[in-house]
């Protein structure tokens, strides 16, 4: 009877859950000695996660890739993970991020247009504001790096790169939990 009332009663538990969904933009920033490379990237895509109970963020992205005018031509694509650790105060949430994946980037560097494999990392803390219980518009500041994947190489033989980073989201989902 009790494994009959719990599994009936674990659709409930959703009602509870937390999480977003949304669009993001970001550009690299350059900043004399925190940035490497030749080349700037800016980025447009989505991305979901959930929130358990203790904050903690767990989902996935996906981002196009480009070059901003006047710059390299730059253009590519990244998926990968989300894992952050989240909290509320009022209508304000703070977050700390880590987002990784794997992509595929053409980059045209010293005269030549080159396919690369690449691997990515940003790291980001973001400050967001309900808009509505259900939408959120936040604000974030980090650091993004990029490397090229060689089987025979390794990583970043080719192509490895780091930047500051700023950015805007605008996500649907809960807001308002309360750890």
């Amino acid at each position: 009877m009790v494994l009959v009332s719990l599994a009936l009663a674990l659709p409930l538990s959703s009602a509870f859950a937390a999480g977003a969904g949304g669009v993001a933009w970001a550009d690299q920033r350059t900043v004399q000695g925190l940035t490497s490379g030749a080349i700037s990237i800016s980025e447009v895509g989505g991305f979901g996660y959930g929130v358990n109970g203790n904050g903690q963020r767990t989902g996935g992205f996906g981002y196009a890739l480009y070059s901003p005018e006047g710059t390299s031509s730059l253009a590519g694509g990244v998926g990968g993970v989300i894992f952050g650790q989240e909290g509320h105060t009022g209508p304000l949430t703070f977050a700390v991020n880590l987002w990784t994946g794997l992509g595929g980037l053409s980059a045209g560097l010293a005269g030549a247009q080159t396919g690369y494999a690449i691997l990515f990392g940003e790291a980001n803390f973001e400050l967001g504001v309900n808009v509505t219980p259900w939408m959120q518009l936040s604000a974030y500041v980090g650091m993004q790096g990029l490397a090229d994947i060689n089987a025979r190489s390794g990583i970043g033989t080719r192509l490895a790169t780091y930047s500051p980073v700023v950015g805007m989201r605008l996500a649907w989902g809960s807001f308002n939990a309360k750890w």
